[in-house]
């Protein structure tokens, strides 16, 4: 038998780990500490898994996951705002 036969959370057959499902309520608390902090301590950490229940390299990620989001938002702003700004040579034009 396969080890994901005896209802495993961590793995399946094939060796992949599953994907964590995060609750509402489990969301709502990552994000309220997000806000206060993009890259919590160990013990911080240790303190949001207690709170959420959810394991702690489960949390080590999702903050990784959040600042690489944030930085895409960021990129992808500025690149947009370059795209729209005419350059200066039709400034130029206008004078």
């Amino acid at each position: 038998t396969c080890a994901a036969d005896i209802d495993s959370d961590e793995s399946n057959c094939s060796g992949e780990t599953r994907r964590t499902s995060i609750s509402n309520e489990q969301l709502r608390i990552l994000q309220e500490y997000y806000q206060r902090n993009n890259r919590p301590s160990k013990q911080t950490r240790t303190q949001i898994s207690r709170e959420t229940g959810l394991d702690a390299r489960i949390i080590l990620v999702w903050f990784q996951n959040q600042r690489a989001k944030e930085r895409q938002q960021v990129e992808s702003s500025t690149k947009r705002a370059d795209f729209h700004t005419p350059p200066m040579t039709c400034y130029r034009a206008l004078e």
